[in-house]
C-alpha cells in the first residue's frame, strides 16, 4: 500500500500539468489600468498572473523578443508587427479603441498637418508611431521625408515640447491639458481614421496551448472589472489616475476619447467574417504592406484566437 501511494504522487508529479505563470508586460496607458485595478482589488491573488509594466511599449516589444514575457497589451499593429518578425502570438482580446485618445499636437502658429512640411515632428521609435505618422500624413498628400522626424520615448514627450526640440508631437490625450499650457494644440486624433488605433492583448501561442485555464481566469476577471458598477467609482477612477500620474480631469478626459469594449462588444469584433475589427485588421496589414513596415501579408485567421471570448461569452449569455 505504500509503495501504491508513492507511485500514485509521482503520477501526478510529473503527469499532471504544471501551469507556468502568465506574465504580461504593458507600458503606462489608460487602456490598459483594468489590469492594474485588478491586481490593487486582489482578484489576481493565488493566481499565477504576473504584470510588468514598462516605460514604453518599444521595451515591451523587446521582452517579448527576449521570451521574458508570455503576454502583453500592444496597439493592433504592434501585434502585425511582431507577428512578421516570427514571433508567434495569438490575439485573444480587444482591450480599447482609440476614438481620439491618440493626438497630433503642434505649437502655437501650425494649424494644420499641412504646416507641418519641413518641421520636426516627435514621434515614438515603434510600429505604431510609424503607422499612425503615416496615416495622419496619407490624408494629407504628405510622407514622411517632408518632415524632420525625432524618434522619440513616451517619457520624454512633455520635455522635448516645453524645450522646443520638437514643432509637432505625436503623443496621447492624457497629456493634453499639459501640451495646451505649454501653447500646443491638437491638429489631429485618432476619431478622424475610426477603428484603426486598437490595443489588443496578445499571448504566446504555445504558452496559450498550454495554459488555456490561466488565461481565461485572466479574462474572465477582465470582463468582471469593466462590467462592474464600481469600475467608474470615484475610488476607482482615483487610483487608476494616480498610478498613471495624471490629474483626474485629464483622466475623464481620455476616458471619453476611449472604448473599451465589454464582453458582448469583444464577441461581436472577434467572430463573424464581416466583422469592423476584421477589416481594420485588414486595411492595416495593406497599409503596413505597402509602407514596408512588414515584409509579408498576414492573414486575419492566422493571428485571432477567439475561442476563449466566445466559451466566456456563451457560459453568461
Amino acid at each position: 500500500m505504500k509503495y501504491s501511494l508513492f507511485f500514485l504522487f509521482l503520477f501526478f508529479q510529473y503527469c499532471s500539468p504544471v501551469f507556468e505563470e502568465l506574465k504580461i508586460g504593458t507600458n503606462k496607458w489608460q487602456g490598459y489600468e483594468p489590469l492594474y485595478l485588478s491586481r490593487h482589488r486582489g482578484q489576481f491573488e493565488n493566481k499565477p498572473i504576473h504584470l510588468v509594466e514598462f516605460d514604453s511599449s518599444s521595451q515591451v516589444l523587446r521582452f517579448l523578443r527576449n521570451k521574458k514575457l508570455n503576454s502583453a497589451g500592444l496597439t493592433l499593429d504592434e501585434a502585425i508587427f511582431l507577428k512578421d518578425q516570427g514571433i508567434n502570438i495569438k490575439i485573444i482580446m480587444i482591450m480599447d479603441i482609440s476614438n481620439g485618445a491618440d493626438i497630433l499636437i503642434a505649437r502655437k502658429g501650425i494649424s494644420s498637418v499641412l504646416d507641418l512640411k519641413g518641421k520636426r515632428v516627435g514621434v515614438e521609435n515603434t510600429a505604431m508611431g510609424a503607422y499612425y505618422l503615416a496615416r495622419i500624413l496619407n490624408k494629407y498628400d504628405l510622407s514622411v521625408k517632408d518632415l524632420e522626424v525625432i524618434h522619440l520615448e513616451v517619457q520624454d514627450h512633455l520635455k522635448s515640447f516645453e524645450s522646443n526640440k520638437v514643432d509637432a508631437l505625436v503623443s496621447f490625450s492624457s497629456f493634453e491639458s499639459q501640451f495646451h499650457r505649454m501653447g500646443g494644440n491638437v491638429i489631429f486624433d485618432s476619431s478622424m481614421i475610426p477603428g484603426e488605433i486598437t490595443d489588443v492583448l496578445i499571448v504566446d501561442q504555445e504558452y496559450l496551448k498550454q495554459n488555456r485555464p490561466i488565461v481565461k481566469s485572466l479574462l474572465r476577471i477582465w470582463f468582471k472589472t469593466i462590467e462592474s458598477k464600481n469600475f467608474t467609482s470615484d475610488e476607482s477612477i482615483q487610483y487608476m489616475a494616480k498610478r498613471d500620474g495624471i490629474s483626474l480631469e485629464d483622466f475623464r478626459s481620455v476616458s471619453h476619447k476611449l472604448i473599451i469594449p465589454n464582453l458582448k462588444e469583444n464577441f461581436g469584433l472577434l467572430t463573424g467574417d464581416e466583422t469592423g475589427f476584421r477589416k481594420a485588421f485588414d486595411g492595416l496589414v495593406s497599409h503596413m504592406l505597402n509602407s514596408n513596415l512588414i515584409t509579408k501579408p498576414l492573414k486575419y485567421d492566422d493571428m485571432i484566437d477567439n475561442r476563449i471570448i466566445q466559451e466566456l461569452y456563451y457560459e453568461v449569455k
